[in-house]
């Protein structure tokens, strides 16, 4: 299966999906890869499907550190491992600074022991690499002869590199990644006072790939993460939430929404992951990403739940909540839930009484419109 991961659209298949429905079925599995960071980290091990492989299962993953990978992101790494025994987790301490370690692959054995699958391409273990940049990704499907094959070559290869991986609470590994934070802020301010970028010579391809890495890699914040994208995917949804029993946190939506907004497919229950940051009033970003496997079922549901509105308590008696959703990368989005008595819930409700078209009552209100329209109407609207 060839993917090409297509920022541009939420019809894309993203390598963070792909590499989730691999473990999903899977009881045996390892990688490397280049650059991480700890965002990506956080995003895919921290995974419910990964989480409940790595509690019976194990799985090996090689990092670099090769002048990009921070920190912060090797600390996330050191967390999670303390919670999984079937994690290895070892850095590849680069014995020649002029060449690059650069794999991008994970291998997977099947959980009824019939092949398996090797998933390679271009994407690092970051945001961008599983969500958010342009990628390309090859999944092959392997028989029993061909995985025998790839877990030879991966045994082989552990084993010549042996004397270079080291773990990642090493010092050693944590004495390289501090100097790559240095370096990094080093180049940061030079490009920022200079208008440019160090120079370094061409002789030292590391540095070209490095540079080229860095806005993909260094641990940008969440504003600049989520931050609403200039390029045509970046369409707001102004929906007001049903009060659906008690569990309304579990917002429903119509196919139409579920499908052409958030980038879910009907009847499919597995391996979609739409990823939400909570935005509140004040226009501060939640700490927790929500990944989200959309729900679908057959009584024609399409919902999926909103932690905020878990955590707001009771359906209000005096109103609809409203939420806003603003597309940011593939099946990436900040919302905001408003509640009756909130700061911006009379604007949006005046918004929906002056663009909604529909004539049914029975039905809540939902708007699907470009964010600088929207943006326009109610120019403090926190996102």
């Amino acid at each position: 299966m060839f993917i090409i991961q297509n920022p541009l659209t939420d019809k894309s298949e993203t390598l963070h999906e792909v590499l989730l429905k691999k473990i999903k079925i899977s009881s045996a599995g390892g990688g490397a890869y280049a650059f991480i960071s700890a965002s990506g980290v956080q995003l895919l091990l921290n995974d419910t499907f990964f989480q409940d492989y790595l509690r019976e299962y194990k799985y090996t993953l090689i990092v670099g550190i090769d002048s990009v990978t921070s920190e912060k992101a090797i600390k996330e790494l050191i967390s999670i491992k303390g919670k999984y025994s079937n994690l290895t987790l070892m850095a590849y301490l680069n014995p020649n600074p002029r060449r690059l370690f650069h794999p991008k692959f994970s291998w997977f054995e099947n959980i009824d022991q019939n092949g398996g699958t090797l998933t390679l391409g271009s994407g690092n273990l970051t945001v961008g690499g599983l969500r958010q940049n342009t990628e390309a990704i090859v999944s092959i499907e392997l028989d029993n002869e061909e995985l025998y094959e790839i877990k030879e070559k991966w045994f082989e290869w552990l084993s010549a590199i042996e004397e270079n991986l080291k773990p990642i609470n090493s010092t050693e590994v944590i004495s390289k990644v501090k100097e790559n934070d240095m370096r990094f802020k080093t180049n940061k301010l030079a490009s920022s006072s200079a208008a440019s970028i160090i120079n370094y010579t061409t002789s030292e391809p590391l540095f070209e790939e490095e540079n080229n890495a860095n806005n993909d890699v260094y641990e940008q914040d969440d504003n600049q993460i989520w931050q609403v994208s200039s390029f045509g995917i970046n369409e707001v949804l102004i929906a007001e939430v049903p009060k659906s029993g008690t569990r309304w946190n579990q917002v429903n939506f119509s196919k139409d929404v579920f499908e052409n907004y958030f980038g879910a497919q009907a009847g499919v229950n597995n391996g979609y992951r739409i990823l939400l940051k909570n935005v509140n009033e004040n226009g501060e970003l939640s700490e927790h990403i929500e990944s989200r496997q959309a729900v679908s079922v057959m009584s024609r549901n399409w919902r999926f739940e909103l932690e905020a509105a878990k955590n707001a308590g009771d359906y209000p008696m005096n109103g609809e909540p409203i939420v806003v959703f603003v597309r940011t990368g593939i099946r990436m989005y900040k919302y905001l839930l408003s509640m009756p008595g909130g700061f911006f819930h009379e604007s949006l409700v005046q918004f929906l009484d002056s663009n909604y078209e529909g004539n049914n009552s029975r039905l809540k209100r939902r708007i699907v419109t470009n964010y600088q329209i929207f943006i326009e109407s109610i120019p403090s609207f926190p996102m």
